[in-house]
């Protein structure tokens, strides 16, 4: 009981996200094992933070506290397969912009995402991606000629796996990184959708042809009757356009 009251038994909220179900199952099995949970409980508890597509999938089976285990395979299964989350995991740095030492605080959101991926790696049991030689490269080849160079020196001797290494070196930049610069978490911007806006969307695919990057800016996009939708990837760029032929150009506010 006493260790009841000195963890949080309160899960987080699920909804199916490939990103957040490592520290879902990881709360769930970690404060089960601490608090001694009983199926009755750990019912109760997946009723409280299941939402979205995971309560739709697995409602039908909160019904009997037996259930439960079959209902945490059941969401394995569907959220939860180590495929699919490295899958999630990767594009996220991939749609993080490369590092530059023009931009010294980009190497704090790509030192984040990295070490993200490395703990959820860990929490998955997914740890032989930790020694992925394949995967490391595609990492070291976002990062500047200099701290490419730094990074071969620094691997040099290291025994723990490579990607382990990898973000034990992103570790040191970042702490350089912070001495020059404060990190800035991102906030998400708010577009309303109406007549007149001042805001102009680009497509992806767009900006890829283009080959045009700038910094991650999570987007929410309003319209009326209070429909609204979330781009957590979106990024800011800084566009100028003109009519072929002509020398006048107009500024986009993207």
């Amino acid at each position: 009981m006493a260790s009841r009251k000195a963890i949080c038994t309160n899960l987080p909220k699920f909804c199916g996200e490939p990103d957040v179900w490592p520290m879902f199952i990881s709360s769930f099995r970690t404060t089960t094992e601490a608090c001694g949970f009983s199926n009755l409980e750990n019912m109760k508890r997946l009723m409280d933070c299941l939402g979205g597509d995971a309560l739709e999938a697995v409602k039908g089976r909160l019904i009997f506290p037996e259930s439960v285990p079959n209902v945490i395979k059941d969401l394995e299964n569907l959220f939860g397969r180590p495929g699919r989350l490295l899958k999630n995991l990767l594009q996220k740095i991939r749609d993080t912009p490369s590092p530059t030492e023009s931009r010294l605080e980009s190497f704090l959101t790509f030192g984040i995402r990295v070490k993200q991926m490395c703990d959820h790696l860990l929490a998955s049991k997914m740890e032989d991606h930790l020694n992925n030689p394949l995967l490391v490269e595609e990492l070291v080849e976002k990062l500047p000629p200099r701290y490419k160079l730094e990074w071969i020196r620094f691997k040099r001797g290291k025994t723990e796996s490579i990607l382990t290494v990898f973000g034990i070196y992103l570790d040191t930049v970042m702490e350089d990184v912070t001495e020059v610069v404060e990190y800035a978490p991102q906030s998400a911007t708010t577009i309303e959708k109406h007549e007149g806006s001042s805001g102009t969307l680009l497509d992806a695919a767009v900006a890829q042809k283009l080959n045009v990057t700038g910094p991650t800016e999570p987007l929410t996009i309003s319209w009326t009757k209070n429909i609204s939708r979330d781009e957590k990837e979106s990024m800011r760029l800084s566009l100028t356009t003109s009519a072929q032929g002509s020398s006048k150009q107009w500024k986009l506010l993207n």
